[in-house]
């Protein structure tokens, strides 16, 4: 295993995320060997055919048994199920890590399913995935990303030296942050832009019966703000009914504004509206000038 930093590495779901962490571990030489687990063959086919795993198989629970690390790059709402499932066939000192962006409620479950000896380390690389299939990975997709660590109590510090290790050594920018807080923090950040996309889409879709010349004259703004459901419905699905909570809680916060907005427009209160946009604005450039560069 010298000059690795991992022997056997498996990663489960290999699509774009997965693709990309395979492609990224061969090219930097950080594990011996990688093999992917997936439903199909043909998936499975294409990430070998592009180089981003030596070998692979569709025997979830014999595919992991000789796994230093297991990354599990499926959709968020199969973490949980694909952890219980591999949990009993782990060897000893295995890690298990995922690439979901929902935090709180996976690292709860996945902590309770591990057996003694073996450990889960919670992991959400903030890379562009609108993307799809390991014919788009790329090897260099997490060099200068965040890539949030979410450790618990019950997370060992051998484990999470491995994956912080692993992280560092793509060239992500590692940072440690409460599942919790992480996961209200994406709400915001990642998740309500999905919801609003959505909701706007269904109310141009309606009007749109009644507006036929509608989709011939929708404008860049709207092109904008409707990117984020080019991502699979399945995607969206998951991140709703795993983050519910802060999700919800959002949503409520979000109305809350709507309908200040709502009743400023009505009472033609143009100073109060002047106002609202201008904070936005501001909000907006000062969020910019504190992401990392």
């Amino acid at each position: 295993m010298s000059g690795y930093l991992f022997d056997n590495v498996v990663i489960i779901g290999v699509g774009f995320v997965g693709g990309s962490m395979g492609l990224a571990l061969k090219r930097r030489d950080l594990a011996r060997k990688v093999r992917g687990i997936g439903p199909n063959r043909e998936g499975l086919e294409r990430a070998m055919a592009v180089g981003a795993i030596d070998s692979y198989t569709l025997d979830l629970k014999g595919g992991v048994v000789t796994a230093d690390l297991v990354i599990v790059a499926t959709p968020v709402g199969m973490i949980v199920p694909v952890v219980d499932t591999i949990a009993p066939f782990l060897k000893r000192g295995a890690v298990v890590t995922d690439m979901g962006s929902v935090k709180s409620e996976i690292a709860k479950k996945c902590d309770e399913i591990m057996r003694e000896g073996t450990y889960f380390v919670g992991g959400h690389p903030m890379i562009k995935s609108d993307k799809t299939g390991a014919e788009s990975a790329s090897a260099n997709a997490f060099l200068r990303a965040r890539y949030i660590i979410t450790p618990t109590l019950h997370t060992a510090i051998s484990a999470l030296t491995s994956v912080t290790a692993l992280v560092e050594s793509l060239g992500a920018s590692c940072e440690l942050m409460d599942p919790d807080e992480h996961d209200r923090t994406v709400a915001i950040a990642g998740h309500l832009p999905h919801v609003m996309s959505a909701a706007l889409l269904h109310t141009f879709g309606v009007s749109s019966i009644n507006l036929p010349k509608l989709p011939e004259m929708t404008a860049a703004s709207f092109d904008d703000m409707t990117r984020a459901s080019e991502s699979s419905a399945e995607y969206q699905r998951d991140i709703c009914l795993t983050n519910s909570a802060a999700l919800t809680a959002v949503i409520d916060d979000c109305i809350g504004n709507m309908e200040r907005l709502k009743d400023m427009i009505a009472r033609e209160d143009g100073k109060g509206l002047r106002e609202f946009f201008d904070r936005a604005r501001q909000i907006r450039r000062e969020s910019e000038e504190r992401k990392p560069r």
